[in-house]
């Protein structure tokens, strides 16, 4: 999946450099063009490539990068919590058996040691 955005929920470059609030030389430095083809771009638009460029610099791309690390953090704590249940679920089947084993009685292949 790809994680920038659709050119429909692009914010208009215009909008992502003055969001920036750094003058047009150094924006202009940071996507390889002079500051006249950055003034240009400002009025006319500018290729794909600049626009996503300076969307992951904006507060959008930010914005972005942060719910998607918010949700994998989420993700992983439940996981984790998961994993953790049973793990402690597995010990107890563990020390069912281990008692079943040392109490010196036969134990069926099919007797219920899983009983809640």
């Amino acid at each position: 999946m790809f994680r920038g955005p659709s050119p429909a929920r692009l914010p208009p470059f215009d909008l992502m450099c003055n969001d920036l609030g750094l003058p047009d030389a150094q924006i202009a430095r940071h996507l390889g063009v002079t500051t006249r083809t950055l003034r240009v771009w400002r009025r006319r638009g500018a290729p794909r490539a600049a626009q996503l460029a300076l969307f992951w610099e904006s507060r959008w791309g930010m914005s972005a990068i942060d719910a998607e690390h918010g949700n994998l953090v989420s993700h992983y704590f439940q996981a984790a919590g998961m994993h953790e249940r049973e793990v402690k679920r597995l010990r107890l089947v563990v020390r069912r058996l281990e008692a079943e084993r040392g109490t010196g009685r036969e134990v069926a292949a099919n007797s219920p040691f899983m009983v809640a």
